[in-house]
């Protein structure tokens, strides 16, 4: 499956999830909003993490972030929660 490039992310594209391989995808909604969704195993789960609009978020910077994410779940860590701590969000045992 060939991956995304900047053009085809910036036209019009069908609604339904788009590979880029790697487990980034382009989520394009009915009304033609579209994000970046990473799919991950965290500690054995599935995952799905939200990396941002496409508008906020250009390809280059999805991929960055999204092998950054796996190279953190990959070392048994929890991406969601390093993303949380980033962002200044206490845990329920802070």
């Amino acid at each position: 499956m060939p991956k995304l490039t900047v053009k085809t992310v910036a036209g019009a594209l069908a609604p339904g999830m788009h590979n880029d391989g790697n487990g980034l995808y382009l989520h394009v909604s009915k009304t033609g909003a579209k994000s970046w969704i990473l799919r991950t195993r965290v500690h054995g789960k599935k995952r799905d993490i939200g990396l941002g609009g496409a508008s906020l978020v250009p390809l280059a910077e999805a991929r960055r972030r999204a092998t950054a994410l796996r190279a953190i779940a990959r070392d048994g860590g929890d991406p969601l929660a390093e993303k949380r701590r980033a962002r200044g969000i206490p845990s329920f045992e802070e």
